[in-house]
Protein backbone atom coordinates (compact mmCIF):
# COMPACT_ATOMS: atom_id res chain seq x y z
CA UNK A 1 0.00 0.00 0.00
CA UNK A 2 2.76 2.49 0.84
CA UNK A 3 4.49 1.81 -2.41
CA UNK A 4 1.42 2.49 -4.35
CA UNK A 5 0.75 5.77 -2.54
CA UNK A 6 4.31 6.92 -3.18
CA UNK A 7 3.92 6.16 -6.86
CA UNK A 8 0.81 8.22 -6.98
CA UNK A 9 2.60 11.14 -5.40
CA UNK A 10 5.31 11.02 -8.02
CA UNK A 11 2.78 10.80 -10.76
CA UNK A 12 0.72 13.68 -9.44
CA UNK A 13 3.67 15.97 -8.56
CA UNK A 14 5.64 15.60 -11.80
CA UNK A 15 3.23 17.55 -14.02
CA UNK A 16 3.11 20.29 -11.43
CA UNK A 17 6.89 20.66 -11.44
CA UNK A 18 7.04 20.72 -15.20
CA UNK A 19 4.20 23.17 -15.47
CA UNK A 20 5.74 25.50 -12.95
CA UNK A 21 9.06 25.44 -14.79
CA UNK A 22 7.34 26.28 -18.10
CA UNK A 23 5.46 29.16 -16.55
CA UNK A 24 8.62 30.59 -15.04
CA UNK A 25 10.45 30.35 -18.38
CA UNK A 26 7.61 32.08 -20.22
CA UNK A 27 7.57 34.84 -17.62
CA UNK A 28 11.31 35.36 -18.05
CA UNK A 29 10.87 35.59 -21.83
CA UNK A 30 8.19 38.26 -21.45
CA UNK A 31 10.32 40.30 -19.04
CA UNK A 32 13.42 40.16 -21.39
CA UNK A 33 13.61 43.32 -23.73
CA UNK A 34 13.58 42.67 -27.48
CA UNK A 35 16.25 43.86 -29.97
CA UNK A 36 13.91 46.57 -31.28
CA UNK A 37 13.35 47.87 -27.75
CA UNK A 38 17.09 48.00 -27.13
CA UNK A 39 17.67 49.94 -30.38
CA UNK A 40 14.86 52.39 -29.58
CA UNK A 41 16.25 52.99 -26.12
CA UNK A 42 19.74 53.65 -27.49
CA UNK A 43 18.42 56.18 -30.02
CA UNK A 44 16.53 58.07 -27.30
CA UNK A 45 19.63 58.12 -25.13
CA UNK A 46 21.79 59.54 -27.92
CA UNK A 47 19.25 62.26 -28.72
CA UNK A 48 19.13 63.31 -25.08
CA UNK A 49 22.92 63.48 -25.04
CA UNK A 50 22.99 65.67 -28.12
CA UNK A 51 20.42 68.03 -26.63
CA UNK A 52 22.23 68.27 -23.26
CA UNK A 53 25.80 68.56 -24.46
CA UNK A 54 25.64 69.70 -28.10
CA UNK A 55 23.11 72.51 -28.00
CA UNK A 56 24.31 74.50 -25.05
CA UNK A 57 25.09 78.18 -25.22
CA UNK A 58 28.83 77.53 -24.88
CA UNK A 59 28.98 75.11 -27.83
CA UNK A 60 26.81 76.37 -30.69
CA UNK A 61 26.41 74.17 -33.81
CA UNK A 62 27.48 76.03 -37.01
CA UNK A 63 25.07 75.60 -39.96
CA UNK A 64 26.48 73.99 -43.13
CA UNK A 65 26.57 76.66 -45.91
CA UNK A 66 24.69 75.71 -49.13
CA UNK A 67 26.77 74.82 -52.17
CA UNK A 68 26.40 77.56 -54.78
CA UNK A 69 26.21 76.38 -58.38
CA UNK A 70 28.13 78.44 -60.97
CA UNK A 71 25.94 81.05 -62.69
CA UNK A 72 25.98 80.52 -66.45
CA UNK A 73 23.75 81.47 -69.35
CA UNK A 74 23.29 81.31 -73.12
CA UNK A 75 24.35 84.06 -75.53
CA UNK A 76 22.81 83.87 -79.00
CA UNK A 77 21.77 86.10 -81.87
CA UNK A 78 21.69 86.78 -85.61
CA UNK A 79 24.31 88.43 -87.82
CA UNK A 80 22.93 90.51 -90.70
CA UNK A 81 24.06 92.76 -93.53
CA UNK A 82 23.78 96.37 -92.34
CA UNK A 83 22.83 97.56 -95.85
CA UNK A 84 20.30 94.92 -96.93
CA UNK A 85 19.20 93.35 -93.64
CA UNK A 86 19.87 89.87 -95.02
CA UNK A 87 21.49 87.25 -92.77
CA UNK A 88 25.24 86.78 -93.11
CA UNK A 89 26.24 83.14 -93.35
CA UNK A 90 29.73 81.78 -92.55
CA UNK A 91 30.50 84.75 -90.29
CA UNK A 92 32.94 83.92 -87.46
CA UNK A 93 31.61 84.96 -84.04
CA UNK A 94 34.15 84.93 -81.19
CA UNK A 95 33.34 84.99 -77.46
CA UNK A 96 35.64 84.27 -74.49
CA UNK A 97 38.11 82.20 -76.49
CA UNK A 98 35.35 80.27 -78.29
CA UNK A 99 34.03 80.73 -81.81
CA UNK A 100 30.92 79.90 -83.82
CA UNK A 101 30.33 79.98 -87.61
CA UNK A 102 26.87 81.29 -88.48
CA UNK A 103 24.42 79.13 -90.42
CA UNK A 104 22.42 80.08 -93.53
CA UNK A 105 20.12 82.18 -91.33
CA UNK A 106 23.06 84.06 -89.80
CA UNK A 107 22.48 82.53 -86.36
CA UNK A 108 24.98 81.69 -83.62
CA UNK A 109 24.69 80.31 -80.05
CA UNK A 110 27.06 79.96 -77.09
CA UNK A 111 25.97 77.87 -74.09
CA UNK A 112 27.50 77.67 -70.59
CA UNK A 113 28.78 81.25 -70.61
CA UNK A 114 29.78 82.52 -67.16
CA UNK A 115 27.91 85.54 -65.82
CA UNK A 116 29.96 88.69 -66.27
CA UNK A 117 29.60 92.46 -66.51
CA UNK A 118 31.94 92.62 -69.51
CA UNK A 119 31.89 89.94 -72.22
CA UNK A 120 33.66 90.76 -75.49
CA UNK A 121 32.01 89.61 -78.73
CA UNK A 122 33.61 90.09 -82.15
CA UNK A 123 32.30 89.16 -85.61
CA UNK A 124 34.22 88.96 -88.87
CA UNK A 125 33.22 87.86 -92.36
CA UNK A 126 34.60 88.08 -95.89
CA UNK A 127 33.88 91.48 -97.51
CA UNK A 128 32.61 92.96 -94.21
CA UNK A 129 34.16 95.25 -91.61
CA UNK A 130 34.88 93.62 -88.24
CA UNK A 131 32.23 94.36 -85.62
CA UNK A 132 32.94 94.31 -81.84
CA UNK A 133 30.75 94.75 -78.80
CA UNK A 134 30.94 94.49 -74.97
CA UNK A 135 27.86 93.01 -73.25
CA UNK A 136 26.84 92.01 -69.70
CA UNK A 137 25.38 88.57 -68.98
CA UNK A 138 23.28 88.44 -65.78
CA UNK A 139 20.35 86.28 -66.89
CA UNK A 140 19.98 82.75 -68.24
CA UNK A 141 19.59 83.99 -71.85
CA UNK A 142 20.91 87.02 -73.69
CA UNK A 143 20.16 87.92 -77.33
CA UNK A 144 22.85 89.91 -79.12
CA UNK A 145 22.09 90.70 -82.78
CA UNK A 146 24.82 92.44 -84.78
CA UNK A 147 24.86 94.08 -88.23
CA UNK A 148 28.01 94.06 -90.38
CA UNK A 149 28.90 96.90 -92.70
CA UNK A 150 29.88 95.68 -96.21
CA UNK A 151 33.27 96.86 -97.44
CA UNK A 152 31.91 97.17 -100.98
CA UNK A 153 28.54 97.57 -102.70
CA UNK A 154 27.81 94.51 -104.90
CA UNK A 155 25.03 96.28 -106.79
CA UNK A 156 27.36 99.09 -107.83
CA UNK A 157 30.10 96.67 -108.83
CA UNK A 158 27.77 94.47 -110.91
CA UNK A 159 26.38 97.49 -112.73
CA UNK A 160 29.96 98.48 -113.53
CA UNK A 161 30.54 94.95 -114.87
CA UNK A 162 27.59 95.24 -117.26
CA UNK A 163 28.74 98.69 -118.40
CA UNK A 164 32.21 97.31 -119.08
CA UNK A 165 30.73 94.44 -121.09
CA UNK A 166 28.74 96.88 -123.26
CA UNK A 167 31.75 99.14 -123.87
CA UNK A 168 34.07 96.28 -124.80
CA UNK A 169 31.51 94.76 -127.20
CA UNK A 170 30.83 98.08 -128.96
CA UNK A 171 34.53 98.94 -129.38
CA UNK A 172 35.00 96.16 -132.01
CA UNK A 173 38.67 96.08 -131.02
CA UNK A 174 40.46 92.73 -131.17
CA UNK A 175 42.63 93.46 -128.13
CA UNK A 176 39.44 93.71 -126.01
CA UNK A 177 38.58 90.03 -126.49
CA UNK A 178 40.57 88.88 -123.44
CA UNK A 179 38.93 91.55 -121.30
CA UNK A 180 35.48 90.34 -122.40
CA UNK A 181 36.46 86.74 -121.67
CA UNK A 182 37.58 87.81 -118.20
CA UNK A 183 34.02 88.94 -117.42
CA UNK A 184 32.83 85.29 -117.42
CA UNK A 185 33.63 82.49 -114.98
CA UNK A 186 35.36 79.39 -116.33
CA UNK A 187 32.22 77.34 -115.58
CA UNK A 188 29.90 79.82 -117.30
CA UNK A 189 26.96 78.31 -119.19
CA UNK A 190 23.66 79.42 -120.72
CA UNK A 191 20.23 78.02 -120.05
CA UNK A 192 19.04 75.18 -122.28
CA UNK A 193 15.42 76.32 -122.48
CA UNK A 194 13.70 77.02 -125.82
CA UNK A 195 13.71 80.84 -125.59
CA UNK A 196 17.41 81.01 -124.71
CA UNK A 197 18.38 78.55 -127.44
CA UNK A 198 16.39 80.27 -130.20
CA UNK A 199 16.95 83.96 -129.44
CA UNK A 200 20.30 83.81 -127.66
CA UNK A 201 22.46 80.89 -128.70
CA UNK A 202 21.21 80.35 -132.27
CA UNK A 203 21.50 84.05 -133.12
CA UNK A 204 25.01 84.12 -131.67
CA UNK A 205 24.39 87.21 -129.51
CA UNK A 206 25.48 85.43 -126.30
CA UNK A 207 28.20 82.78 -125.81
CA UNK A 208 27.03 79.21 -125.17
CA UNK A 209 29.73 78.52 -122.55
CA UNK A 210 33.11 79.80 -121.44
CA UNK A 211 34.99 78.16 -124.30
CA UNK A 212 32.65 79.88 -126.74
CA UNK A 213 33.16 83.44 -125.43
CA UNK A 214 36.02 84.46 -127.71
CA UNK A 215 34.72 82.63 -130.84
CA UNK A 216 31.20 84.04 -130.40
CA UNK A 217 32.36 87.64 -129.92
CA UNK A 218 34.82 87.30 -132.83
CA UNK A 219 32.03 86.07 -135.12
CA UNK A 220 29.82 89.03 -134.15
CA UNK A 221 32.58 91.50 -134.94
CA UNK A 222 33.26 89.90 -138.31
CA UNK A 223 29.58 89.88 -139.27
CA UNK A 224 28.45 93.32 -138.06
CA UNK A 225 29.91 96.78 -138.31
CA UNK A 226 27.81 97.98 -135.38
CA UNK A 227 27.14 96.23 -132.07
CA UNK A 228 25.24 97.75 -129.15
CA UNK A 229 24.31 96.05 -125.85
CA UNK A 230 22.14 98.10 -123.49
CA UNK A 231 21.29 96.76 -120.02
CA UNK A 232 18.42 98.57 -118.31
CA UNK A 233 15.61 98.11 -115.75
CA UNK A 234 18.03 96.13 -113.58
CA UNK A 235 16.54 94.45 -110.50
CA UNK A 236 19.31 93.12 -108.29
CA UNK A 237 19.19 90.34 -105.72
CA UNK A 238 22.27 89.94 -103.52
CA UNK A 239 21.73 87.10 -101.01
CA UNK A 240 25.47 86.86 -100.31
CA UNK A 241 28.36 89.33 -100.69
CA UNK A 242 29.87 87.02 -103.33
CA UNK A 243 26.71 85.79 -105.05
CA UNK A 244 24.06 87.79 -106.87
CA UNK A 245 21.51 87.70 -109.67
CA UNK A 246 19.75 90.30 -111.79
CA UNK A 247 16.57 90.38 -113.81
CA UNK A 248 16.94 93.01 -116.55
CA UNK A 249 16.03 94.24 -119.98
CA UNK A 250 18.65 93.76 -122.71
CA UNK A 251 18.44 95.63 -126.01
CA UNK A 252 20.82 94.37 -128.69
CA UNK A 253 21.25 96.38 -131.89
CA UNK A 254 23.28 95.11 -134.86
CA UNK A 255 23.99 96.63 -138.28
CA UNK A 256 25.91 95.20 -141.22
CA UNK A 257 26.62 95.85 -144.91
CA UNK A 258 26.76 98.98 -146.96
CA UNK A 259 23.03 99.54 -146.59
CA UNK A 260 23.32 99.13 -142.82
CA UNK A 261 20.74 96.40 -142.38
CA UNK A 262 19.55 96.82 -138.82
CA UNK A 263 18.35 94.15 -136.40
CA UNK A 264 17.11 94.67 -132.86
CA UNK A 265 16.57 92.06 -130.16
CA UNK A 266 14.65 93.10 -127.05
CA UNK A 267 14.95 90.45 -124.35
CA UNK A 268 14.15 89.99 -120.69
CA UNK A 269 17.09 88.16 -119.16
CA UNK A 270 18.15 86.57 -115.90
CA UNK A 271 21.88 86.70 -115.15
CA UNK A 272 23.73 85.14 -112.23
CA UNK A 273 27.02 86.52 -110.92
CA UNK A 274 29.79 85.30 -108.66
CA UNK A 275 32.59 87.31 -107.11
CA UNK A 276 36.05 85.81 -107.50
CA UNK A 277 39.47 87.11 -106.57
CA UNK A 278 39.59 89.31 -109.68
CA UNK A 279 36.07 90.66 -109.19
CA UNK A 280 32.48 89.95 -110.23
CA UNK A 281 31.84 87.65 -113.19
CA UNK A 282 28.87 86.20 -115.10
CA UNK A 283 28.37 82.45 -114.65
CA UNK A 284 24.82 81.89 -115.97
CA UNK A 285 22.69 83.57 -118.66
CA UNK A 286 19.03 82.94 -119.50
CA UNK A 287 16.55 84.56 -121.88
CA UNK A 288 13.10 84.64 -120.27
CA UNK A 289 11.37 86.24 -123.24
CA UNK A 290 12.53 88.00 -126.40
CA UNK A 291 11.34 89.89 -129.47
CA UNK A 292 13.26 90.34 -132.74
CA UNK A 293 12.77 93.38 -134.94
CA UNK A 294 14.28 93.45 -138.44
Amino acid sequence: MKFRIHKRVLLTNCPVIVLGSCRKKAQNELEKPSFQEKTRFLAVFLNIGIVLFGCGEDSPVSPVPPVEEPQVGVVSGTITNARTGRPVRDAIVKLSGRQWITDVEGRYRFAQVDFSDAIAISVEAVDYAVEKRIVALKTETLAVDMALAPLTDPEVEIRELLTTFSERIESLEVDKLEEIEGLFTEDYITSDDLVTRFFGRNTGVIPVNYADVVPAITALREEFNLLQYRFRDIEMDVPHPRQASARLRLDIVTEKGARSARREIAATCKLYFRKEESGWKIFFWQFLEADVRL
